[in-house]
């Protein structure tokens, strides 16, 4: 069983998807939703930044993070994301292929052409590597089941 520490670090990785190490504004929004639930607007947003970003950088490193996590009253169910992408992982190979992510698409009930589906990829596809790994499928899960345009 992974520590505390571990679990923070892994959500906090997840969603650094450009991977500066800190989270910016637009990668919060994306955490709230897809982690806590929410619907945040960029109000909200800026509270948490206001909130939790103690250099004043305007972006929340690994620390603030931390403080972040264990500050808010519902804990994330991570395993439930982790759960979802290994179920579509069909070969195992800790990614997923165009055809995977339809399948997802699919049982969220989204019928996209391939072409759709391919952009929606590119989006989330940080590494570039034509797949969406975990981190990448925390992403699309956030824009899919949110309802953000792609």
């Amino acid at each position: 069983m992974a520590s505390e520490d571990q679990l923070i670090t892994e959500y906090f990785m997840m969603f650094d998807s450009n991977g500066n190490s800190t989270i910016e504004a637009k990668e919060l929004k994306t955490l709230l939703k897809v982690v806590y639930k929410q619907n945040p607007d960029d109000a909200m947003v800026q509270q948490f930044l206001q909130d939790f970003d103690a250099d004043e950088s305007g972006t929340i490193d690994l620390e603030e993070f931390k403080k972040m996590y264990r500050a808010m009253p519902i804990k994330p169910e991570g395993e439930s994301l982790k759960d979802l992408f290994t179920l579509y992982d069909k070969d195992g190979n800790k990614d997923l292929s165009l055809e995977e992510v339809k399948s997802f698409l699919r049982d969220l009930g989204d019928n996209s052409s391939d072409d759709l589906v391919r952009k929606l990829m590119d989006e989330v596809d940080v590494d570039r590597d034509g797949r969406v790994d975990f981190r990448e499928f925390c992403i699309m899960y956030g824009r899919t089941v949110y309802g953000d345009a792609y």
